[in-house]
């Protein structure tokens, strides 16, 4: 059967698919079943055909990503570049992935966003005896899955302390305020008193 649809009602059609997307994003997490092969590469297909390289660049339709130990938000989509490539017995493949996370300063707790960008290759594989290695990438069923790809990625991510800006004051420890933006006076106050009085004061607020 061939579908036939005129501009407009592909435009129209096209369009409800993003918004159903958008749907499926905040509800599951992930995007909608319509749009899941933009994010799978039939292995197989790759292995069949005359191709000795495919090359790679898409974006995966994902705002948000829960690993269990941190529930990470993107800014943007995430982006993968690379190529898969292959040899008369194996499948390899080489990534780059780029993700803009959301992020909060470590001082004054405003949101940010921190950019990381790992690269990622080795060898396709369906054995999951295998996955432990590090030059492995885990496929099922001859389908790579991109999601896969980008999951990857994100367990690599553990920035150190993260800053708005490299001289950000933070927040007062008194009364909470910006201290970026404003002052109190807490830190004046604080200023006044013998250092040895400080501690005894710090002792009786807890």
């Amino acid at each position: 059967m061939i579908l036939i649809l005129k501009q407009g009602a592909f435009v129209t059609c096209f369009y409800q698919v993003i918004l159903l997307d958008k749907f499926a994003m905040n509800l599951y997490n992930k995007p909608c079943w319509l749009l899941r092969w933009m994010v799978m590469i039939s292995i197989k297909d790759f292995r069949m055909s005359s191709q000795r390289n495919k090359e790679i660049d898409t974006t995966l339709p994902i705002l948000k990503r829960d690993l269990g130990y941190i529930d990470f938000q993107f800014s943007e989509f995430p982006h993968i570049v690379g190529k898969i490539y292959k040899d008369s017995s194996e499948v390899y493949a080489d990534f780059n992935i780029s993700v803009f996370i959301k992020e909060n300063c470590s001082r004054c707790l405003k949101d940010m966003i921190v950019h990381h960008s790992v690269s990622i290759s080795g060898v396709l594989s369906n054995d999951e005896i295998m996955q432990e290695d590090e030059d492995v990438i885990l496929t099922q069923e001859d389908m790579l899955d991109l999601e896969h790809i980008l999951d990857m990625a994100l367990i690599d991510y553990a920035p150190s302390k993260l800053l708005c800006k490299s001289d950000c004051k933070g927040l007062c420890k008194n009364c909470g305020a910006d201290l970026n933006t404003t002052t109190c006076s807490c830190n004046i106050m604080d200023e006044n008193i013998e250092p040895r009085m400080q501690i005894l004061k710090d002792l009786l607020k807890k």
